[in-house]
């Protein structure tokens, strides 16, 4: 019975530029191209404090972002969107739902700052709007923050719904060219027109010009736009900033003081510590929990969670809960064509055999490759159209179809 995909990601793939050893894939549908922790460690700064009694701080361009009032030390938790040992692509160890789970946990925990750490090469296109509207739902409940180490392609595009960004002094941000397929087939037409207006949308949630997105997307050269079948304007971009440090940006070469985009020979926009922070895209950078408290204008936050020598920071419940996540995604990674050879191959055999009880034991080793299936999916959802073609509201009725063969199987 072929009841799964023999390849994982065979949707239609739009491949983004990455940092890490896995291929960063972003997918655009078919359909639609278009730990529980007990200790709490407190950081403190010798300095600022949140800036005044109303508990506002003002933004790079004047609107206030909600924090914290300095009457209560406020508790914050680091979420880490991503990690090392190919754990990073965004849609399969980065997800909405995963990041849902996490807000009861955090609430438990009394967080009221969340700090998205962010370390990814990319991913499924697909995911983009999802981590972007569970965020949106991080933002009601929480002051969050990202904190860069490397955001390319996918990660960028969903940082990119965060107002108040911090660098590590290594971070890395973009770029967020696209391909079909592989690195010789670029995105074009519509498909990319559609893709570049979510980002006009996602932009404005983060409050971030969509000038800089664009520049992230597409080239700089007019001859590279017109090969790309879009409208004008391309990613050129420059800037300038006033006397009050306002940056002002413009879709060209030549109206902004600053030219980014073209840079040192490349036509795409990508973002460093030092000219994210010059440009006013970034809040600051910073190594340390305690760095990060003083660039977010703390003077202390209670850091929630257990220690970890690991870590830069404590692990919280939520935390344990996202590494855990991961481990499992990676374990079902690894062994999902053996769930699926296991399957098909007892279910033939079942088929085929007359005697039953041998039959019930080809049946049993049918029903364990299920189980590990169905634990799959309860873990990362994702997994179902990726790797079975299924959607996941339509999960269930897969899965009874299948039990139904297989209890026919042992009449």
């Amino acid at each position: 019975m072929k009841f799964i995909h023999s390849v994982m990601l065979t949707v239609v793939v739009l491949v983004f530029s990455t940092v890490t050893a896995r291929a960063d894939q972003n997918h655009i549908p078919q359909k639609s191209i278009v730990v529980g922790g007990s200790v709490e460690l407190t950081s403190t700064t010798s300095n600022a404090q949140p800036d005044d009694s109303a508990g506002k701080k003002a933004d790079k361009a004047g609107t206030p972002v909600s924090v914290v009032t300095d009457k209560a030390v406020p508790r914050g938790a680091v979420i880490t969107l991503g990690e090392r040992d190919n754990k990073n692509m965004v849609g399969v160890y980065m997800t909405a739902e995963t990041l849902r789970r996490m807000i009861p946990l955090l609430e438990e925990d009394k967080v009221d700052l969340v700090v998205l750490r962010f370390y990814s090469g990319g991913g499924y296109l697909s995911e983009i709007m999802p981590l972007s509207d569970a965020i949106q739902e991080y933002k009601k409940k929480f002051t969050t923050v990202a904190w860069i180490e490397s955001a390319i392609s996918a990660a960028a595009m969903t940082a990119h719904t965060v107002e108040d960004i911090y660098f590590t002094s290594q971070g890395n941000y973009g770029a967020c060219t696209g391909f079909g397929g592989s690195f010789d087939r670029p995105v074009v037409g519509r498909a990319l027109e559609e893709v570049l207006a979510m980002m006009e949308v996602i932009s404005g949630r983060g409050k971030h010009d969509p000038k800089i997105m664009r520049a992230m997307q597409i080239s700089s050269s007019d001859e590279d736009v017109r090969t790309l079948q879009i409208a004008p304007p391309t990613g050129a971009l420059s800037a300038t900033i006033d006397e009050n440090g306002d940056v002002m940006w413009f879709q060209d070469t030549t109206s902004g003081k600053h030219v980014l985009n073209p840079s040192a020979g490349r036509r795409i926009l990508t973002f460093n510590s030092e000219n994210a922070e010059k440009f006013k895209f970034s809040r600051g950078t910073a190594d340390s929990l305690e760095e990060l408290t003083d660039k977010m204008g703390y003077q202390e936050i209670t850091w929630v969670g257990e220690k970890d020598s690991r870590f830069l920071y404590p692990i919280c419940k939520a935390e344990k809960f996202n590494m855990k996540f991961r481990a499992n995604t990676l374990r079902d990674e690894e062994h999902f064509r053996e769930y699926r050879r296991s399957f098909e191959m007892n279910f033939e055999l079942a088929r085929g055999e007359q005697d039953k009880q041998r039959r019930g034991a080809f049946v049993a080793k049918c029903r364990q490759a299920l189980e590990n299936i169905k634990r799959m999916v309860r873990n990362n959802p994702n997994f179902a159209p990726q790797t079975l073609g299924v959607e996941p509201k339509d999960f269930p009725d897969w899965i009874a179809n299948i039990e139904k063969e297989l209890r026919e199987l042992m009449r």
